[in-house]
């Protein structure tokens, strides 16, 4: 009795896992064959991602922006070289600083 139930139980375990088996692929790579640029690009009109940085740039710093260092304002030629950063406020762009505070060890 006890083989029977567990022939029975391996017979329906096979038959629920031979159900689910994928159909052969008809369809196989051409060797050699050329893969088109455009698939693995992004469309051209996509916008690039705003919460990053653009990596070739780095950062900006012109005229307007704002330099302190512990608290007085300054240029950034007078900051020290062993200075610490404390904040840095980025315009729209993520690129460009607006204001940067530097702290004196």
């Amino acid at each position: 009795m006890a083989r029977t139930l567990l022939a029975s139980a391996a017979l329906l375990l096979t038959l629920s896992t031979a159900s689910a088996t994928q159909s052969p692929r008809t369809d196989f790579p051409v060797i050699g064959k050329e893969i088109s640029p455009r698939a693995s690009r992004p469309p051209s009109d996509a916008a690039p991602p705003a919460d990053k940085p653009e990596p070739d740039g780095g950062f900006l710093i012109n005229d307007q922006t704002e330099v302190k260092l512990d608290g007085k304002p300054c240029k950034l030629s007078d900051v020290p070289k062993g200075a610490e950063i404390e904040a840095v406020d980025f315009a729209a762009d993520k690129r460009t600083i607006l204001r940067i505070s530097f702290r004196s060890k």
